[in-house]
């Protein structure tokens, strides 16, 4: 977008891709048929779209559009048109965007309209992504993933979803204010908790009210009546034998979550459950084999950051898909640090110390629309 309009900074702290990179990226992201499983795709894929409806019927219609043997991966303009013929009989069906995965198709189908010249159907797609994006909120489906395509940028900055997301340029003026003073705060001072005025307790508090707000039912169903999502607290005497046995001292954040709550139950598609303090262990004794895998020091840098590594506390994840670390002082590092790892997730996401992540979490919850539908706990990618 900074190349169309023509406002590009002159000093950009990163490696700029060019906008050919971008979109080829983008289209890879979108409709790239390995983004669904073969076990699914086998089910259809040799069937013609037309005799397909729901998820088979959205995945065909997507991948209908790609073709591995060009040199861009985007196929010719019969099958791109085929494609955009089956997104709308899905999108018919199915009236429009009615979920949260739709957003995708609605994506996909603004960038194959507006790359087949069709800039009226194109506009017409990114108001109803607008509108769609409002009830139903997705990190990964965002504004950007229109945005990195040229035709589509194009359609953004004529300010197109600036009335569907009622947005004015009073309102966009204070927002920059307010994120560059915030971004001079952080310089400045380093990150700031975000719910500050909370204990422990009350964070975690607010975190089950706000899950169980979001009706989730299945969640509702392991709760007791007190609308909590953890558990009795954990005793002083049961968090001094564990660091007796464990031979090191937990951070003073996670002491008062354990004394808040022995453990806590899977609350989001990120959250993991968190261990009792009793089944609290090293890393390296608990999951040698992901140890193993992560061992070369290569991945982390230096034998130091490596060992620390090994020598985490696993306090959340066990057997799970996604794990939570703490990670005790080390090389130049002064305070224990959090590390959260998940399957679908490339590395590890650091953060200062455990509270930052619970508030992420919150933060997160908080964003999603209150719909009525229940929102899953756990899931396989």
């Amino acid at each position: 977008m900074w190349k169309i309009s023509g406002k590009e900074p002159k000093n950009i702290p990163f490696e700029l891709g060019t906008v050919e990179q971008i979109e080829q990226y983008n289209w890879e992201e979108l409709f790239f048929p390995g983004n669904w499983s073969p076990m699914f795709l086998e089910k259809f894929e040799n069937r013609p779209w037309t005799s397909l409806t729901g998820h088979q019927l959205r995945a065909k219609a997507i991948i209908l559009a790609y073709d591995g043997s060009s040199p861009n991966h985007r196929a010719d303009a019969v099958a791109q048109s085929e494609s955009l013929r089956a997104l709308a009989a899905y999108m018919n069906a199915d009236t429009g965007a009615s979920r949260y995965g739709d957003l995708q198709t609605l994506n996909c189908a603004a960038i194959l309209t507006a790359a087949n010249g069709q800039k009226e159907r194109a506009i017409d797609f990114v108001r109803q992504w607008g509108e769609a994006y409002k009830k139903f909120y997705s990190g990964r489906y965002n504004v950007i993933g229109l945005a990195k395509e040229k035709s589509i940028a194009k359609i953004l900055l004529t300010g197109l979803l600036a009335p569907v997301f009622q947005l004015s340029s009073t309102d966009c003026d204070s927002q920059l204010t307010a994120i560059c003073k915030a971004l001079k705060s952080r310089m400045e001072n380093g990150q700031s908790f975000a719910y500050k005025e909370l204990t422990m307790r009350q964070l975690l508090q607010r975190i089950s009210n706000t899950v169980l707000e979001l009706n989730n039912q299945t969640l509702k169903e392991q709760v007791n009546i007190d609308q909590w999502i953890g558990y009795l607290p954990a005793t002083t005497q049961a968090i001094a034998a564990a660091e007796k046995r464990l031979g090191l001292r937990f951070p003073a954040d996670y002491r008062e979550f354990l004394l808040t709550t022995n453990g806590l139950k899977a609350f989001s598609n990120t959250a993991i459950t968190f261990l009792p303090v009793e089944k609290v262990g090293l890393l390296k004794d608990l999951d040698p084999q992901l140890v193993e895998s992560w061992s070369d020091p290569q991945l982390f840098g230096d034998s130091a950051t490596t060992e620390a590594f090994a020598n985490s506390l696993l306090i959340g994840g066990y057997q799970e898909e996604q794990q939570l670390l703490l990670v005790s002082p080390y090389k130049n590092i002064t305070d224990w640090t959090c590390w959260y790892f998940a399957t679908w997730m490339p590395g590890e996401k650091k953060y200062p110390a455990l509270r930052f992540y619970l508030e992420k979490e919150l933060l997160d919850l908080e964003k999603r629309p209150h719909t009525g539908a229940s929102m899953p706990i756990s899931f396989v990618r």
